[in-house]
């Protein structure tokens, strides 16, 4: 038998790492100059998002758990959409300064290449912090 208050505690810490990533995230893209288009905005969108289905968390029930559930696999598919981009990005890199390189070749290039692969791997921790926090006693939240 788990511990209820025990329980509660990991929720919480759960989601307070969720809260750091989401709040982190922003200010990091910041920094980098992630602002150029209009889909480089995404992951700020995605990290309200995120922040948006933490404080739903807050209430009780369960609509307003399987609505947060369904904003942190909205935020996942963002960061996995990020995580392509910076790939095909570096790919296109990687064929357009070496024509002569095979397709294998290049995407393992691409994998390394100046836009940081799996980067946006961030926001997939996070919403899976937060979905991992939405388990445990029906009662609690």
């Amino acid at each position: 038998m788990t511990d209820p208050a025990l329980e509660v505690r990991l929720r919480g810490a759960l989601r307070l790492g969720a809260l750091a990533i989401f709040s982190i995230t922003p200010i990091e893209l910041v920094f980098t100059e992630h602002t150029e288009s209009s889909i480089q905005l995404l992951p700020f969108a995605a990290a309200a998002l995120g922040v948006v289905g933490l404080l739903v968390l807050r209430t009780f029930g369960e609509r307003p758990r399987r609505l947060a559930r369904v904003l942190f696999v909205v935020v996942s598919l963002v960061g996995v959409l990020g995580v392509w981009e910076h790939f095909e990005h570096n790919y296109a890199f990687e064929r357009e300064i070496h024509p002569n390189l095979d397709s294998v070749a290049a995407a393992r290039t691409a994998l390394f290449g100046a836009g940081p692969t799996l980067a946006p791997g961030i926001l997939i921790l996070a919403a899976g912090l937060a979905w991992a926090s939405t388990f445990g006693a029906r009662a609690q939240t």
